[in-house]
C-alpha cells in the first residue's frame, strides 16, 4: 500500500514564510495526532533529511480532522497529514505538499490489520468477507492515489465523506 503520509505547510504561514523544503521546518509549529506513532517518526525523518534537529520544531498535538482548519486559521504552520485530510488541505488551498514520507522513509509500515482470535476461529466466513472488502478498498485507494487514476480518485473521494467518523 502506498505510504501517503505527507508533510504540508500552509501557503503563507503565520511567520510570513513558506516551507519550500525540509530545511525550512526549523522553528515551525507542525501538527501531529500524537507522539511516538508513525506521523511522529515521519516528522523525525523529514527533520533529519532537512538537517534539522527535531527539537527545533514545535510539535502541536491535535486530531487529523482539525489540522486543515488549524492551517487555514494559521494556528499551525504545517502538519503531517493522511487521507482524506491531505486532499482537503490541497483542495481548500490551505496547504501545499512539501515532501512525501515514502521519499524519506521508503517501505515504512504505518498501519496493520489485526483479527481477534474469535474472528479467526469462530467467524471465519465473516473474517474472509471483511478481508476481501478491505483488500478491494486498498486496491481502489492505490489506483486512485498511487497510480493517479483520475476516475478512480473521484470515486474514492466521493466515498470518503460517507465513511469517516
Amino acid at each position: 500500500m502506498e505510504n501517503s503520509t505527507p508533510g504540508f505547510t500552509q501557503p503563507g504561514p503565520r511567520r510570513a514564510r513558506s516551507a519550500k523544503g525540509l530545511p525550512d521546518l526549523r522553528g515551525l509549529r507542525i501538527a501531529l495526532p500524537a507522539r511516538g506513532i508513525s506521523p511522529h517518526i515521519t516528522l523525525w525523518m523529514f527533520a533529519r533529511k532537512g538537517n534539522v534537529n527535531i527539537d527545533e520544531i514545535e510539535i502541536i498535538l491535535m486530531p487529523f480532522p482539525d489540522m486543515p482548519v488549524a492551517m487555514a486559521n494559521r494556528a499551525i504552520d504545517g502538519a503531517i497529514l493522511i487521507e482524506p485530510f491531505k486532499t482537503v488541505a490541497v483542495e481548500e488551498k490551505v496547504g501545499v505538499l512539501v515532501e512525501t514520507a515514502d521519499k524519506v522513509y521508503p517501505d515504512h509500515q504505518v498501519a496493520v490489520v489485526l483479527y481477534s482470535p474469535a474472528m479467526r476461529r469462530e467467524k471465519v466466513d465473516l473474517g474472509r468477507k471483511f478481508m476481501t472488502a478491505y483488500l478491494r478498498a486498498v486496491r481502489d485507494y492505490n489506483d486512485a492515489f498511487g497510480k493517479k487514476q483520475a476516475q478512480k480518485k473521484r470515486e474514492v473521494i466521493a466515498i470518503l465523506p460517507n465513511t469517516r467518523p
